[in-house]
């Protein structure tokens, strides 16, 4: 036989129906019996073949029934019968090591669609985790159990071990849960997992990095290079500048040199901005607006006060502010276009037009529904003609239509919520400590202007009908 090597010979005897052989493989884990008959002698039996298993010490998991059954074969074909399997022992039943079921993880698949290893995920990326979350579910170690070969003997099996990292920073241990106790970025090392609620990028960000998504705070300790996009839960700090990348942030930002827009660059800020100065960029500032140095063809929404302490310059551009403005100098000499506007909510009012527009584009949504439903629909008599596919259409059409109406309430809601927090700030000021020129324009809900130096090259008239001051140039 193929796998006559395997096997080593326990036992060997003659006996009066001829010859048997006991045979085990290393382990001891099977034994094998061959039997040879003699010409003309009597027939094996099953007590002296039970016997000599017994002599060679095989005393675990013997068949009686695969011994008579070879016996059996002997008598009827009249020729030897060789490793027949006779007696079995019981393997060893492996434990299995605790082990962490990371659902955090669920949603990054790796390679060939299997979860990449816990620390290389979380290393290679950010995985954002909100507070309250569960980050794994802990699976106990299991022991094994030991086999018994055929000699009786046990066969050890190798310990269960736990070798799960534990709980570390903001993250707490709850029966067999491991929770995030902060937003934060999941790491995951040989020892503990954490959960950082800020993040610090060395260096500049560069596009080689990526795009930034992170639910807990940013630090970037040099510039963002341009083309990149940074969505932020909460506060940012930029060491260096701002270049040509958008970024979006519900707490504060603050870059220590500038904001440089090209192209269509945005920033959306849920809490204040600080920066040394602005060019090309369209910002959105829930909190206060400071910009230290100047201002050139921005575009700025303002929740609070706009603020330009010391010698800022409002070069050009647009400002709506709800609580004020100030600065030093509005405008250049030639050229250059200010607009400033306060004491009204220009964020809530640019969302009441975006919402228009949406409910707009709703309405002629549900309208086209309707009358299709109406020509075609269940109720018509035309929708018995249809074939079974355009029928199946109307039916999805008329089960959209109700979620239509509700997104159709749901937009009236929100419009009418953003309305009522639209209160205008009949207290806003405009100040300016130094000069306004030419091709600037104040607008104001009420007639409210502070200069507390003469203004150069413009005055000011109040339109009634527009409730705006408007400037008008004069000579030199």
């Amino acid at each position: 036989m193929s796998d006559g090597g395997r096997f080593q010979t326990q036992a060997e005897q003659e006996c009066p129906a001829g010859r048997l052989r006991i045979e085990t493989d290393p382990a001891a884990m099977q034994a094998v019996l061959s039997l040879y008959p003699a010409a003309g002698a009597a027939a094996f039996t099953d007590d002296e073949v039970l016997a000599a298993l017994t002599l060679a010490r095989i005393v675990r998991g013997v068949d009686a029934e695969a011994v008579a059954g070879a016996i059996r074969d002997v008598e009827a074909a009249g020729h030897p019968v060789e490793r027949r399997v006779v007696a079995v022992g019981r393997p060893p039943e492996p434990g299995r090591d605790a082990w962490l079921e990371f659902a955090a993880l669920e949603r990054l698949p790796g390679r060939d669609g299997l979860p990449e290893d816990p620390a290389a995920a979380t290393e290679s990326r950010i995985v954002n985790v909100p507070a309250g979350e569960t980050i794994a579910l802990y699976h106990p170690l299991s022991d094994g159990m030991p086999g018994v070969n055929v000699r009786g003997e046990y066969v050890p099996v190798a310990a269960a071990i736990d070798a799960t990292p534990r709980a570390g920073r903001n993250v707490r241990r709850e029966g067999e849960r491991l929770v995030a106790l902060a937003d934060g970025r999941l790491i995951v090392d040989k020892r503990q997992m954490h959960v950082d609620e800020n993040l610090t990028i060395d260096g500049d960000l560069t596009v080689l990095r990526g795009d930034i998504d992170f639910i807990g705070t940013l630090h970037i300790r040099g510039n963002v290079e341009s083309g990149l996009s940074l969505r932020v839960a909460k506060d940012v700090l930029v060491s260096g500048s701002i270049f040509g990348s958008d970024v979006a942030c519900g707490g504060s930002l603050r870059v220590k040199r500038g904001i440089v827009g090209g192209g269509e660059t945005r920033i959306d800020v849920g809490g204040n901005l600080e920066a040394d100065f602005v060019e090309n960029v369209e910002l959105t500032v829930r909190g206060q607006c400071q910009i230290h140095k100047s201002l050139v063809n921005a575009r700025v929404l303002c929740g609070q006060a706009f603020v330009m302490p010391g010698y800022g310059h409002l070069v050009s551009g647009q400002i709506y502010a709800r609580d004020g403005i100030r600065a030093a100098q509005v405008g250049v000499a030639h050229g250059a276009t200010v607009k400033l506007v306060v004491g009204i909510d220009a964020i809530a009012a640019q969302r009441v037009v975006e919402i228009d527009r949406e409910a707009d584009g709703l309405e002629e949504r549900l309208r086209k529904v309707q009358s299709l439903l109406d020509e075609l629909g269940p109720r018509s008599e035309a929708y018995a003609t249809l074939s079974e596919q355009r029928r199946r259409e109307i039916d999805r059409l008329a089960e959209a239509q109700p979620q239509l109406e509700e997104l159709r309430q749901t937009l009236h809601d929100e419009r009418t919520r953003v309305v009522q927090q639209m209160k205008k700030n009949h207290e806003a000021v405009i100040s300016v400590r130094g000069l306004v020129h030419e091709d600037t324009v104040l607008q104001f809900p009420y007639d409210r202007l502070v200069l507390r130096e003469p203004a150069k090259r413009v005055t000011y008239a109040f339109d009634m009908n527009d409730m705006r001051i408007v400037t008008r140039s004069l000579a030199a």
